[in-house]
């Protein structure tokens, strides 16, 4: 196993509603569930 020196991590859970036609492209998807993963993690996006 590789040394974790130096390394960062940062942990956080978000998703998006399920629904299989949600007029959503995947970026728009994938930004809610990010900003939702930084929220949970307790920082921001500067």
């Amino acid at each position: 196993m590789a040394a974790m020196s130096g390394t960062s991590v940062i942990a956080g859970v978000g998703r998006t509603a399920f629904s299989r036609r949600s007029g959503r492209t995947v970026l728009e998807l994938a930004t809610e569930a990010a900003l939702g993963a930084i929220a949970d993690a307790g920082i921001s996006v500067d």
